[in-house]
């Protein structure tokens, strides 16, 4: 839950700002966050690994123009 607030913080107030600077920033504080938290729970980032290899990417992204995939 913490990692996906933390995940959508940064990369949508990026989007929404356009500022490298905002994303640094809130990058770095995020990432202090996550280590403090992986410190205090260490299973949290093994459940976000898990997921991130379970979850299979759309081959839809791959079949765009200009979008080059090397297995």
């Amino acid at each position: 839950m913490y990692l996906v607030v933390l995940v959508v913080t940064v990369m949508l107030g990026f989007i929404i700002t356009g500022s490298f600077v905002y994303l640094a920033v809130v990058g770095s504080i995020g990432y202090g966050a996550l280590r403090a938290l992986a410190a205090y729970d260490p299973k949290i980032i093994d459940v976000f690994i898990a997921t991130v290899q379970s979850t299979r990417m759309s081959l839809a992204l791959l079949t765009a123009e200009g979008l080059v995939y090397h297995a």
